[in-house]
Parts: structure tokens; sequence; C-alpha cells
């Protein structure tokens, strides 16, 4: 252990092979390109132009389900990538870049909290590479905002005065928020925290929000129809992973009336979650929350994968293997799947494809690494206990 704990600290001691891994990391993101790209990228096609032609997105597709911060971004991509003479590779380019720019952020925090080796794991693993370059999901720009804002406000959540770093952490969580709800169920879990004075909970926990629902505000007079439906009414498939949706839906149909309920029993989840969870510190507990949110999800994506990768690295370092495993079998299955109609063996007629098989598996598996967190703080806390005695 010692012999690997040097290699770990001495092997990117040197700039010049810390900065070739670097860019191998960005040199691979943009090779993911070359696989293809999704109905999302398809999407982002349509808002840009949409953006670019002064309509009001909300109004006129159903294909974006966000806050508008992305579309913004969207839509001055859009127009520089109109200056060249193949513009949707360019735009292309620019959406990856800025994508790549949300990981090295991400991976800039994780050396903060785990070290310089860990932080290149993160941004060498295989599902950001593939979520980033070829699937082009923006949930990592949200997060790595989120990242920096409790980074910001873990210093003095717990002093009752209100200092600039309040101002910065608040402004942070509230653009991740306008960027991409990720963390909407995050505000519920500071109200439980035990770190934060009480006189900044209400600040940290609603000011967020707020401004989240005030950046509608330009776009409510013709877009209502499409905030209300298509942004906070959105569902997707409720394949609700970590209770066998779409395995017991194999067996026996699942009754709509029972599908029904799937987003509130997600909801409670993640609220006994933050409850749980209650005395971590700000930086850990949105750590937590990133794994508890998929693990726990009703409706589960291909994209969504990478959510929690950051939170794994940190808490479990190479123990994190068995997830990257698990996340890069779901988009080969996916892959099988598109490319060659080839779902698992034995259940072509059925609801269930081997996706689904894999949504399963790494729900049930970010199970087990939040009851190892469980674990280890009561572990910590009874260590602490008896050093008292």
């Amino acid at each position: 252990m010692k012999g690997a704990n040097f290699v770990r600290t001495e092997i990117f001691d040197s700039n010049g092979k810390f900065f070739a891994v670097l860019s191998l990391g960005i040199a691979l993101r943009f090779v993911m390109m070359a696989l293809g790209n999704t109905y999302d990228f398809e999407s982002y096609c349509l808002v840009g132009e949409i953006v670019n032609s002064g309509g009001n997105v909300y109004a006129a597709t159903s294909r974006y389900n966000y806050a508008p911060i992305f579309f913004t971004i969207l839509g001055i991509f859009h127009q520089v990538a109109l200056c060249f003479a193949n513009p949707r590779f360019v735009y292309r380019i620019l959406i990856v870049g800025l994508l790549t720019c949300a990981d090295l952020s991400i991976a800039k925090f994780v050396s903060r909290k785990s070290g310089r080796f860990w932080g290149i794991v993160f941004f060498l693993n295989p599902v950001s590479l593939i979520v980033t370059g070829y699937h082009n999901q923006f949930d990592n720009i949200a997060i790595a905002m989120a990242l920096w804002g409790t980074f910001c406000l873990e210093k003095v959540c717990s002093k009752r005065e209100v200092t600039f770093y309040d101002f910065v952490g608040v402004a942070l969580l509230s653009c991740s928020l306008a960027t991409k709800h990720v963390f909407f169920a995050f505000p519920i879990w500071i109200l439980f925290n035990t770190h934060i004075a009480s006189n900044k909970k209400l600040i940290y926990a609603f000011v967020p929000p707020l401004i989240f629902l005030m950046s509608f505000a330009p776009y409510v007079k013709d877009g209502w129809d499409g905030i209300l439906h298509n942004v906070f009414l959105y569902a997707s498939n409720n394949n609700f992973p970590l209770l066998f949706a779409n395995l017991i839906g194999y067996f026996r149909s699942i009754p709509e009336y029972v599908s029904r309920y799937f987003t509130s029993i997600f909801f409670v989840f993640m609220i006994a979650a933050g409850y749980v969870f209650r005395t971590e510190t700000l930086v850990k507990s949105i750590l937590v929350y990133t794994i508890a949110l998929v693990c726990f999800s009703s409706a589960i994506g291909l994209q969504y994968i990478a959510i929690p990768c950051a939170a794994l690295v940190i808490f479990f370092g190479r123990n994190s293997f068995v997830y990257y495993v698990a996340g890069v079998s779901l988009y080969f299955c996916g892959f099988l799947e598109s490319r060659f109609n080839f779902p698992l063996k034995g259940v072509t007629q059925s609801r269930m494809n081997s996706i689904e098989l894999v949504y399963v598996i790494i729900a049930w598996i970010l199970l087990c690494y939040l009851g190892l967190i469980f674990i280890r703080r009561n572990n910590s806390h009874a260590a602490s206990f008896s050093q008292t005695q």
C-alpha cells in the first residue's frame, strides 16, 4: 500500500506528465464525437436555430426541458458556427469544448478533495468520456457550478454573518439550477443539514429555487404552456430500476395507477436520504446527493450515469471501478441494440432489454455505495465518541 501511495503522489508531480495525461483526456472526448450523435444533439441544433431566429424556445418546441441558461449558450454557439463552412461540425465542437471545460472544473474539485491523481482518474473515467464526447449531455455544467458553490458555502456556513463567500456560493447554486435542475431537491437537504447556521438555511435553500423560477419570466407570455408541460411536468419513462419496474413488467404488466406514483416515491426516497445524511458537511452532502439522485430516480437515462462519477472517485477511489464497468456496459448494450437491433437473448418480445437490466445493476450498485457511506460515517462517529470517554 505504501508503494501504491508513493506512485499516486509522484506519478503526476512532473507538470509535463500531468499535462500530457490531461491532453489525452481532452483528445479522447473529441474522438468520441466520431461515434455519431444522439437525439440530444439534434435537439440542440433545433434550439440553436430557434434562439437565433428570435423565437421563444418554450413556445416553439417540446425538445428543451430545462431553464434558459443553456439554450442561451446554444444560441451563441449556433451564431458563431454559422461563420464557418461546416457550421454543424463547428457547433458540436463548441458544445463538446464547453462540456470538457466543465469536466476539467470537476476534476480540479476532485483534486482539491482527494489529490491530483484522483482528479486525473475522474477526468479519464470512461463514463464521463462517453457522456461528454458522444452523448453531449450538460449535467456536468450544473454539477461543476454546484460543487464549487457548496465549496464556497462550506467555508462560512456555520457563521451567522453573511459574507462574500455566501454570495458567491448562492450565485453558483442558482446558476446551476438555472442551467439544469439536477439539484432540484438539494434545498431540502440544506434545510436538514446540521452544519449550517439557522439564519443562513433560508438563504441557501430558497434563493436558488427562486432565481430558477424567475429565470423563466421573460418567456412566460408566449411560452407558459411549454414551460409548464415540458419543464415542470416533464416525465421520462418510469423505469424505476431500484424497484425492478421493468423486470416486474417483463412478467406482469405494471398497472398504470402504480407507475403513476413512481415519481412521488422518488421524492420520498430523496427526502429520506437528505434526513439520513443530514450530519454530513455541505460538500459531502452534495456529493452524496449525486449518488442518491441516480440510485433512487424513477426514470434513469443513459446520460444520468455520469452524475455520481466525481462523488464515487472521492469517496471510494479505486473501488469506484465497479461502477464504471457497469456504466460502460450500459453504453455497450445501447450501442448493440441501436446499431444492430441486438437485445439480450430471450427477451426480444418483452418490455425489458439488456439496457434496462444494466439500469437495475447500476441502481443497486449505487445503493450499496450509499450504504457504505452511511456505515463509514456511523463508525467514525462511534470512534469519536469512544475517544471522548
